[in-house]
């Protein structure tokens, strides 16, 4: 299952997220996209777990920021007509 993980906080690394994630399951990939130009991360992550049968639902530790998970088996959409035309070859 691959979720989506936003409003993470700039500083997050990915061994937070890694650890964080841990106690659901075995955590098979996790990426944290970088910004083209500057390097800095983005602020969200993917998350690939192992168990498709994962529960998803906010997580909030006391004290420290908000973490939302969004969990969704809808095709990506792509804005960019190039992006568009190769989407169907890549089966994405």
């Amino acid at each position: 299952m691959s979720i989506f993980v936003g409003n993470l906080p700039f500083r997050a690394e990915r061994e937070d997220v890694l650890q964080l994630f841990a106690s659901f399951g075995e955590v098979l990939n996790c990426s944290l996209p970088l910004e083209r130009d500057t390097g800095r991360k983005r602020g969200f992550a993917f998350v690939e777990m192992a168990d498709e049968d994962l529960d998803h639902q906010p997580i909030a530790v006391d004290g420290e920021d908000c973490i939302c998970l969004a969990v969704t088996d809808a095709p990506l959409k792509f804005q960019t007509l190039v992006h568009k035309l190769v989407q169907p070859f890549l089966k994405i």
